[in-house]
C-alpha cells in the first residue's frame, strides 16, 4: 500500500464522509429507544465466547492509543504533512472522549450483569463505559489512514480492522453497543476534521508541529515498553512488537532522496 502524495479530498462539507457517524449515531439512538443495549451486548459477547481469548486480547489492544502513535510514528517521520492532522485528531479525540466518559458516568456491563450473564477476558472494568475510547482510536487511524490511500481494498480493510475493533471491545465485556457506536463516530469526525483543519490552517504544515508531533508519538511508542498495562497478558507480545517495529522503522536511516523530499515538503508549506 502506497500513501498518496496529498490526502483524498475529505472536507467536512462532502455529505460521504458523514455517511458512518450518521448511521453510527442513529443505530445507537434506536438501541436507546428500543431498550436492547444489554441484549445485543449478550449476543456479541456470547457469539464471541466461541472464538479464542487471545484472538479478541490481540485485536482489542490494537484500538490502544500507544500502539495507534507506534503505528503513525514511522509515516510521521517519512509524511511530515500527516502531523498537523495527527495532533489535531489525538487532542479532539481524546477531548471528546474523556471529557464525555465522567459526565456520562455510566457503567460497564461487568458492573451491571451477573457473572454469569457475560464472558469477561482480562480486566474487570466498572465504570467509564461510555463512549468506547478504543473503538474512537481505531476509527480515527482508519480516517486518518484512509484519506491517504487510493480508493479501493486498502480502504475497505482498514475500516474491517476498525470494525473489529470495535466489536472487541464488547467480545472482552467491557463495553455496551451503544459505547462502540458513538465511540467509533467520535473518531472518524476527529480524523476527518483533523484533516480538513491541517489542510486549511498553515501553522499545522510547520516544522515545529512537525517535531512536536514526532517527540509525541515516540514517547508514546517507547512507554509500551516503559509503564503499560493494558491488562491483557495474552496480547503482551503483540504490544511489544508494534512498539518494536514502530520505533526501529522511525529511526530506520532514510536515503538521500527520501530526506530531501522531506526537507521539500516543510519548506513548500501550503499548496
Amino acid at each position: 500500500m502506497r500513501l498518496l502524495s496529498a490526502p483524498h479530498p475529505t472536507a467536512l462539507a462532502a455529505a460521504r464522509v458523514w455517511r458512518l457517524p450518521l448511521v453510527a449515531w442513529l443505530a445507537a439512538t434506536l438501541i436507546a429507544w428500543t431498550e436492547t443495549n444489554q441484549g445485543l451486548f449478550q449476543l456479541v459477547n456470547g457469539l464471541a465466547a466461541h472464538l479464542s481469548p487471545c484472538f479478541w486480547q490481540w485485536v482489542t489492544v490494537s484500538g490502544d492509543t500507544l500502539l495507534a502513535f507506534a503505528i503513525l510514528l514511522p509515516l510521521i517521520r517519512r509524511r511530515p504533512e500527516l502531523a498537523g492532522a495527527v495532533l489535531v485528531t489525538v487532542l479532539l479525540a481524546m477531548l471528546l472522549v474523556h471529557g464525555i466518559k465522567p459526565w456520562a458516568a455510566m457503567p460497564r456491563p461487568p458492573a451491571v450483569l451477573a457473572p454469569e450473564q457475560l464472558h469477561i477476558i482480562g480486566k474487570d472494568l466498572r465504570s467509564g463505559s461510555f463512549p468506547s475510547g478504543h473503538s474512537a482510536t481505531a476509527f480515527a487511524l482508519a480516517a486518518l489512514l484512509g484519506s491517504w490511500l487510493a480508493p479501493g481494498w486498502p480502504r475497505r480493510l482498514l475500516l474491517a480492522l476498525a470494525v473489529l475493533v470495535g466489536l472487541s471491545r464488547m467480545a472482552v465485556g467491557v463495553h455496551w453497543p451503544q459505547d462502540v457506536l458513538v465511540g467509533a463516530s467520535i473518531g472518524w469526525l476527529s480524523g476527518l476534521a483533523g484533516i480538513d483543519l491541517a489542510r486549511r490552517w498553515e501553522g499545522l504544515r510547520g516544522r515545529g508541529v512537525w517535531l512536536f508531533t514526532q517527540g509525541l508519538l515516540l514517547l508514546g511508542a517507547a512507554w509500551i515498553f516503559i509503564d503499560f498495562q493494558s491488562g491483557y497478558p495474552d496480547a503482551r507480545r503483540w504490544e511489544l512488537a508494534v512498539g518494536f517495529a514502530g520505533i526501529v522503522l522511525f529511526f530506520r536511516p532514510q536515503g538521500s532522496g527520501v530526506r530531501n523530499q522531506e526537507s521539500e515538503r516543510m519548506d513548500r508549506g501550503p499548496a
